[in-house]
């Protein structure tokens, strides 16, 4: 299955050159974006191993896991409308070649459930996940551990 339809224009870059707004705000890039049943939503971003994600596009992905995120849910989250997840992964690929995103090691992970942002190995990470026996985790598997954690809880995101 090809999941680029063209891919001389998904090399082209989208430069956001003269739209800043107010504040100075402009547009950012999302990297990964995967939506379930309009029920889930996973986000992804990679950064060059060693390099910050800028503070707005931070910001940004904040305020979208804050936006759904539902206090009285906190000891029971599967009963939540909405689920949101960012993953945050590295690469040291070189510019000149492409980066195979699911096998890449997720950094940092910020969710709707409990918004702030955690480690893969932290205890507090919902769902807790199964790292490797050198204690990361790729993109991909994180992705199947948070469907799987939905499955468990009945949350309805398809088959």
């Amino acid at each position: 299955m090809k999941l680029i339809e063209n891919e001389d224009r998904a090399r082209q870059l989208m430069l956001f050159n003269g739209m800043a707004r107010r504040w100075d705000l402009s547009p950012t890039n999302i990297d990964l974006f995967q939506e379930y049943c309009g029920k889930l939503f996973i986000y992804g971003e990679g950064k060059l191993r060693g390099k910050d994600s800028l503070k707005g596009q931070k910001t940004a992905f904040e305020h979208i896991c804050e936006s759904h995120y539902e206090p009285e849910f906190e000891k029971t989250p599967w009963l939540s409308k909405h689920f949101v997840w960012v993953l945050m992964y590295e690469h040291d690929t070189p510019s000149n070649q492409d980066v195979m995103v699911k096998d890449q090691y997720v950094v940092n992970v910020y969710s709707s459930i409990n918004p702030e942002w955690r480690t893969p190995k932290s205890d507090e990470v919902i769902p807790k996940f199964i790292l490797d026996s050198n204690g990361n985790i790729t993109v991909l598997n994180a992705i199947i551990q948070i469907e799987n954690w939905c499955y468990k809880y009945n949350i309805p995101i398809g088959k």
